[in-house]
C-alpha cells in the first residue's frame, strides 16, 4: 500500500510539475513574442530612416520626410498587395521650433510610433537623433524580459521544457546603424528574417500587432 502510495503521489506531483511548466511555457510566448514585435517595429523604423535620409535639423526638410515617408509606404503597397489603413498612416512630421528639428509628433503611443523615426510626443524612449535608438532602447527592455521568463523556464522545467524558437530574446537590428543624414537615398536592402521569425516587417498589420504587452507587465 505504501508502494502504491508513494507512486501515486509522485505521479501527480509530476502531473503538476509539468502543467506549471505549460504555463511557464506559455509565459515565455507571451513576452517573447512582444519582443519579437519591437523588434519588427526597429526594423521598419531602420528601412523608413535609410530610405528617407533627410537632415531633420532643417525645417526645410520636414515637408520632403513626410513625402518620402508616404512614398515609401505606397511602394510597400504596391510590392505586397497590402490595403493600407489607419495603422499605416501615424509618421506625421512637423518643425519644432523647441527642439529645433523635425519631429514625429503623433500623440499615439502604440505599434505604429515603433516604425516612424524620430518619435517624441508622449513616448518615454524618445528617438531624439532621428536615428532609431529610441525604439532600440524600449527593445532592449523587452529583451531583458523575454529571457528572464525564458531562462526561468528552461532552469525549472528541465526534460518538460518545450523547444522555443532560436530568435527568442534575439534581434540583429539592435545592432545595426542609420546612415548619417544626407549621405544619400538608396534603396533599402531587403530585411533578412532569421533573427525574428518568419515576420516580414513592411507587412506587419495592426491585426498580427494587436496582442502586445508591455515588458514592464508582469
Amino acid at each position: 500500500m505504501r508502494l502504491l502510495n508513494a507512486i501515486l503521489f509522485l505521479l501527480l506531483s509530476n502531473y503538476s510539475f509539468a502543467w506549471d511548466c505549460a504555463g511557464m511555457y506559455q509565459n515565455v510566448e507571451k513576452f517573447c513574442s512582444a519582443s519579437q514585435n519591437q523588434c519588427i517595429g526597429l526594423a521598419g523604423c531602420i528601412e523608413r530612416r535609410t530610405k528617407c535620409n533627410f537632415n531633420h535639423k532643417a525645417s526645410s526638410n520636414c515637408e520632403q520626410i513626410n513625402h518620402c515617408m508616404e512614398s515609401y509606404e505606397t511602394e510597400i503597397d504596391e510590392l505586397v498587395g497590402r490595403s493600407r489603413n489607419a495603422f499605416h498612416t501615424f509618421c506625421n512630421y512637423n518643425w519644432s521650433d523647441q527642439h529645433e528639428q523635425c519631429e514625429n509628433q503623433n500623440e499615439a503611443y502604440d505599434m505604429v510610433t515603433m516604425f516612424c523615426p524620430g518619435r517624441m510626443r508622449l513616448v518615454s524612449d524618445r528617438d531624439k537623433e532621428f536615428n532609431c535608438e529610441g525604439p532600440k532602447k524600449t527593445l532592449r527592455r523587452y529583451i531583458a524580459k523575454c529571457n528572464e521568463v525564458l531562462n526561468d523556464y528552461k532552469n525549472k522545467c528541465g526534460y518538460h521544457a518545450q523547444a522555443v524558437p532560436e530568435y527568442y530574446g534575439k534581434c540583429k537590428e539592435l545592432e545595426m546603424n542609420v546612415p548619417t543624414p544626407d549621405s544619400g537615398h538608396a534603396a533599402h536592402a531587403e530585411v533578412n528574417d532569421s533573427d525574428r521569425g518568419e515576420i516580414k516587417p513592411v507587412i506587419a498589420n495592426s491585426e498580427s500587432d494587436s496582442n502586445v504587452v508591455s515588458a514592464d507587465k508582469k
